[in-house]
């Protein structure tokens, strides 16, 4: 599989609240892509959802996610927390 079908795979286990399935396939995107943008992007989603804010930090600062895009993760993070029952976006 290639980075983008990892990537979104990830992102799917993400929706479905399967943390360590996602957090598997968003690493391995993050392996395989050329700039890792997107899957940088939505790991950071998940390491904020799991309130590992030490370690989201550390890969913005890593991937250079500049503070735009990580308030991007972050709404996506909140959003998947509003209510306990909304979904989690893709960062795009």
């Amino acid at each position: 599989m290639n980075d983008a079908i990892r990537n979104d795979l990830g992102v799917v286990y993400l929706r479905e609240r399967k943390i360590e399935q996602a957090q598997f396939e968003l690493m391995t995107a993050l392996q395989l892509s050329a700039d890792g943008t997107r899957a940088s992007a939505n790991l950071l989603t998940l390491l904020l959802y799991q309130g590992r804010w030490q370690e989201a930090g550390e890969l913005a600062h890593r991937e250079g996610i500049d503070a735009a895009r990580f308030q991007l993760a972050r709404a996506g993070w909140c959003a998947g927390r509003r209510g306990g029952g909304g979904s989690i976006r893709q960062c795009r």
